[in-house]
């Protein structure tokens, strides 16, 4: 019972779904979070609330009002995905601690692999909202979704995009689990596996992978990247040929059975998400309209001060200004304010050199670095939620979750 509640704690705290009641939407993060903070106010006061991390998001809060004031334009959306920081990073410190007394021994293996789970689970709902209608109606009748995911399950223009309990699907959710993914990989790849843990590893990540291709390929690539990086360094450059073998026979029946029942919808999905290959083999040109329309997207600030404070507008609560994260950045709160959005990073960086989860924070950032020019990751849930992790497993010596 209580690994099922850590699990269930887990999956609110990744997925964030919320749920539809007698016409009323419940936020489940939020209906956990008030009695959490309620209850352990006084262990927040002395442990995280006067933290160095925390006087950074503050700072960073009342910078975004400085620019709101400035530019006379306030934002609410963007406002509110910045305090969604503390709030995960409160959720994960508590979680963690909880976690480590259910695993004291291997903790961080069964943690990360606890990710793995929820994301597969989360997969598995989206694989069975592909193939089935009506369990689709079911669902949705109970979980809400924005307006912008109920038309993309609908869509037969395109590929249908599909979210599972998430409330978006999109690069919202691809970029989530593009992150966690990353992070998890990355850590169980430096631990001595089984063959168990190992069969584990490939089973939830052919999972994810074909469920991605119902999502958005944006964070497909780089999930499909790393688990070939899992791979290569656990097998293929050790020369364990029985295991490699092994698991291409299994991965492969493995494959075909999911997408079996996926067959029709699979094809035009995994034509759809690779149809720039596609075009550059049967055109010699690697535009898939993709490249041309980002191109459209060059928007930059016409006047110096709004380079330097921006004009506050994030295209959150208006019509999106740009689709490219960066250009987002600078229009919204101009070169000084990516200094401070990235003061977190900086300080996470440093924070980390002597630790053994320096590289898989690196990783992380510069992932961020490349996916901003899609996308403003930086205010997505999945890189937030790796990034609260990341930096309470960094900070672990300074207080009671010493996992190193």
């Amino acid at each position: 019972m209580k690994a099922f509640l850590l699990f269930l704690w887990l999956f609110i705290l990744i997925i964030i779904p919320q749920f539809i009641f007698f016409g009323i939407v419940f936020n489940t993060l939020f209906l956990l979070s008030i009695p959490l903070l309620i209850i352990n106010y006084n262990k927040l006061k002395n442990e995280i609330l006067y933290s160095q991390l925390i006087q950074i998001f503050l700072l960073i809060v009342f910078f975004h009002l400085f620019i709101s004031i400035y530019n006379q334009y306030f934002e609410f959306g963007i406002l509110r995905q910045i305090l969604i920081f503390p709030i995960l990073f409160i959720n994960f410190y508590f979680y963690l601690l909880k976690f480590k007394k259910f695993k004291p021994i291997s903790t961080l293996k069964y943690f990360f692999g606890y990710i793995l789970i929820v994301l597969t689970i989360n997969s598995l709902t989206i694989l069975l909202t592909v193939i089935s209608p009506s369990f689709t109606n079911f669902l949705y009748n109970i979980v809400y979704l924005t307006e912008k995911q109920a038309g993309g399950i609908s869509d037969t223009r395109l590929v249908p995009r599909y979210s599972g309990f998430a409330v978006s699907g999109f690069s919202y959710l691809s970029f989530k689990y593009m992150f966690l993914y990353i992070i998890a990989i990355l850590y169980l790849s430096k631990q001595k596996l089984s063959i168990k843990h190992s069969v584990f590893i490939i089973i939830t990540s052919i999972i994810i992978i074909i469920s991605l291709f119902f999502v958005a390929r944006t964070g497909l690539l780089f999930v499909i990247l790393f688990f070939f990086y899992f791979l290569f360094k656990n097998y293929i450059s050790k020369f364990k040929i029985k295991e490699i073998i092994y698991f291409i026979i299994f991965g492969f029946f493995f494959y075909k059975l999911i997408t079996f029942y996926i067959n029709d919808q699979f094809g035009f999905a995994l034509e759809r998400s690779f149809d720039y290959i596609f075009n550059y083999l049967e055109n010699s040109d690697i535009d898939n309209g993709t490249i041309s329309d980002l191109s459209k997207e060059l928007i930059f600030p016409k006047l110096i001060h709004q380079w330097i404070l921006g004009t506050g507008d994030f295209g959150r609560d208006r019509d999106f200004i740009t689709d490219i994260g960066w250009l987002t950045f600078i229009n919204g709160s101009g070169l000084i304010g990516i200094l401070f959005y990235y003061l977190p990073y900086f300080y996470i960086v440093l924070k980390s050199w002597k630790t053994p989860f320096r590289n898989i924070v690196l990783v992380l950032i510069m992932c961020s670095f490349i996916t901003n020019a899609k996308d403003l990751v930086y205010l997505e849930h999945g890189y937030i939620q790796a990034f609260c992790i990341l930096t309470l497993l960094v900070l672990s010596k300074n207080h009671k979750l010493n996992y190193s």
